[in-house]
C-alpha cells in the first residue's frame, strides 16, 4: 500500500509539473503585448465634420413679407449657435433671390453683417430656411497609452508619440474646414516680391550679425 501510495504521489508531481511547463512555454510564446500593438490601432489624426442648424423662417402667406417677430427670431437662432467668422451661412429656398421673401432674408441678414449664399432648392418643403453650417474638429484622446511601456522587440514609437501636437493643432486652428483644404492664399505684392529679389542680386541683404563664443573651463 505504501508503494502504491508512493507512485501516485508521483504521477501527481510529474502531471502538475507538466502543467506547469505547458503554461510557461504558452506564456513565452505570447511575448509582450507590446509585441502585438500596432500604430493603426491608435492613429493620431484630427477628425473633422460638417454640422448644419436649420431655422425655418416663418411667413403668414406667399405673400406676406418678413415681420418684425421673425426678424428676431432669426438674430436669435444665430445668437444661440453662436454664429462665428468661420460659419457657412445659406437660405435655402425654393424660389430665386428675386422672390420678395428671399430678399428680404437677405437683407435681414446683411443688416446683422452676415453674408448668405442663396440655394434654390426646387420642391423644398420649407419656402425658406436659414442654414448655417459648420466645421467641427474632434482631436484625439490624449494622453494616449495603449502601447504598454514593456519591452518592444519591433523597436516602434510610443502610442502616445504626437498626440498633444495633433491635438493642439485642431484646437488652435480658426476654421478647422483649413484641414479638409487649405485657404486660398490670394494675391501677393509683387512690388514687395521683387524689391526682396533686387536686393539679393545687388548684394544689398543685410547678413545676421556674426556671435563669437568663448568657452572657459574651470578652476
Amino acid at each position: 500500500m505504501r508503494n502504491q501510495s508512493l507512485s501516485s504521489r508521483r504521477a501527481l508531481s510529474l502531471r502538475g509539473f507538466a502543467c506547469l511547463a505547458a503554461v510557461l512555454m504558452v506564456t513565452a510564446c505570447a511575448g509582450d503585448a507590446s509585441e502585438h500593438w500596432s500604430p493603426q490601432e491608435a492613429p493620431k489624426e484630427n477628425k473633422v465634420s460638417w454640422i448644419t442648424f436649420d431655422h425655418e423662417v416663418a411667413f403668414a402667406s406667399p405673400a406676406s413679407s418678413l415681420s418684425q417677430t421673425e426678424r428676431a427670431r432669426i438674430s436669435r437662432f444665430l445668437d444661440e449657435i453662436n454664429i462665428g467668422n468661420s460659419d457657412h451661412v445659406f437660405i435655402r429656398a425654393n424660389q430665386g433671390p428675386r422672390n420678395h421673401q428671399v430678399a428680404a432674408v437677405a437683407k435681414h441678414l446683411r443688416a446683422m453683417r452676415v453674408k448668405a449664399e442663396i440655394i434654390v432648392a426646387r420642391g423644398a418643403v420649407r419656402p425658406v430656411s436659414v442654414v448655417v453650417g459648420r466645421y467641427l474638429v474632434t482631436p484625439p484622446r490624449c494622453p494616449d497609452w495603449t502601447k504598454q511601456p514593456g519591452q518592444d522587440i519591433a523597436n516602434r514609437r510610443s502610442s502616445n508619440f504626437g498626440c498633444a501636437t495633433t491635438s493642439n493643432l485642431g484646437l488652435m486652428v480658426a476654421d478647422p474646414g483649413d484641414l479638409v483644404q487649405g485657404a486660398p492664399m490670394g494675391p501677393s505684392d509683387g512690388e514687395k516680391g521683387a524689391l526682396a529679389i533686387n536686393k539679393y542680386r545687388n548684394d544689398k541683404v543685410i547678413a545676421p550679425p556674426t556671435v563669437t563664443l568663448s568657452v572657459q573651463g574651470g578652476k
